[in-house]
């Protein structure tokens, strides 16, 4: 048996588990599919189908010279693990920079730089 559609409190669940886990969308799922009650893939598919457009804000996105993007599986990783610091990402970058040398550093920032 089906159960009814989501209701606005499900959807603010969804919303905000993946705004709490936005690097990691499964489990954002399963956290919000146990919350509401319902399967995970449900709650997957209603994300898909139905909220990802409606939300007002990118939870997750990449631009380039050529457009701007959504993108919800780009993922911070720091070989291979996501930093277990709860930190914004731009921040977690800045931390790892600043464990270079200034030559890296410099070597980093110039080619971050360049113009295409």
């Amino acid at each position: 048996m089906n159960k009814p559609r989501f209701t606005i409190k499900e959807n603010d669940t969804i919303i905000t588990c993946i705004k709490n886990n936005p690097t990691n969308l499964q489990y954002a799922f399963e956290v919000a599919a146990k919350l509401n009650g319902r399967s995970v893939k449900a709650t997957e598919n209603h994300w898909y189908r139905c909220l990802k457009e409606e939300t007002t804000s990118s939870i997750v996105a990449a631009g380039s010279l050529k457009g701007y993007k959504k993108n919800t599986k780009n993922t911070l990783r720091i070989n291979g693990i996501m930093p277990e610091v709860e930190l914004e990402p731009y921040l977690v970058v800045v931390q790892e920079l600043l464990k270079l040398s200034k030559k890296e550093r410099k070597i980093i920032i110039a080619l971050l730089t360049l113009k295409a």
